[in-house]
């Protein structure tokens, strides 16, 4: 909430404080949750007095004392209350105090703030703005902000590893699938090959070596192609008179 505020109220349009007492010393008896000044003169360099409220519980004790909140709100020309969305009702807020809700990583002006007459300050009060502002950057705020980083990065990391799991399961599915169609159209049982194995490989890169699959008659044009070149070759041997080579006879036992 306080680094939705830093960029709700930010530089150099504004300069914004947290916890801020109505004094300093013995005088510090309250505080407000951030206390934001506008620091262009043609805003009207007002100042803003805010209490943060991140549960219901939490915001019900402030509505059933806000005349604690008057100790500094007093000094404000407008006064807010910032929560969470669905913390605080509108019709609960009491009146001309306004409403910031946070919505995700954003802060939303969810009800205006009513101007009212702000006291002068005083110098306990301003010596106590000072003191707030020379703390810096509060680590809550940092930690809270590198934290919300980290779980988005890591969620978006989560995404992207599901992404191309699913993605290489889907592939490994559909080389399942086309291994199975081509073993039941030669077949053969894909159990009697050894995927890869290296006599499929050599064959089906034997096959797109020789385009046959990138023509419109495929393998029966290829098949039509050979014989007729048979016959004429067949044909050109025969008018040379050169014989046909004869087979060998087997013998007995199997061999040539």
């Amino acid at each position: 909430m306080r680094a939705a505020l830093r960029r709700r109220f930010a530089a150099p349009e504004w300069a914004i404080a947290y916890e801020v007492a109505q004094g300093t010393g013995a005088a510090a008896r309250r505080r407000l949750d951030a206390v934001a000044m506008e620091l262009w003169p043609s805003r009207g360099l007002a100042l803003h007095g805010i209490e943060i409220k991140v549960t219901r519980q939490d915001w019900r004790r402030e509505k059933a004392a806000p005349e604690k909140a008057e100790e500094i709100a007093r000094f404000c020309d407008y006064f807010w209350i910032a929560a969470p969305k669905d913390v605080v009702p509108v019709g609960e807020l009491p009146s001309a105090w306004g409403l910031l809700e946070l919505d995700g990583e954003a802060i939303a002006e969810r009800v205006r703030a009513t101007k009212t007459e702000a006291q002068e300050i005083d110098r306990l009060f301003l010596a106590a703005m000072l003191r707030a502002a020379s703390r810096g950057i509060d680590p809550e705020s940092v930690e809270a902000v590198i934290a919300k980083r980290q779980q988005k990065l890591d969620r978006d990391f989560e995404w992207r590893v599901e992404g191309e799991v699913s993605r290489r399961a889907g592939t490994e599915d559909l080389y399942a699938r086309r291994w199975r169609e081509l073993c039941e159209q030669i077949g053969r049982d894909p159990r009697d090959f050894l995927i890869p194995d290296e006599y499929v490989i050599d064959a089906v890169a034997l096959v797109l070596r020789s385009g046959a699959v990138e023509t419109w008659s495929g393998l029966r044009g290829l098949e039509a192609q050979l014989r007729k070149s048979h016959e004429r070759l067949a044909a050109a041997l025969g008018g040379l008179g050169v014989p046909e080579i004869e087979k060998p006879k087997r013998r007995k036992g199997g061999a040539p």
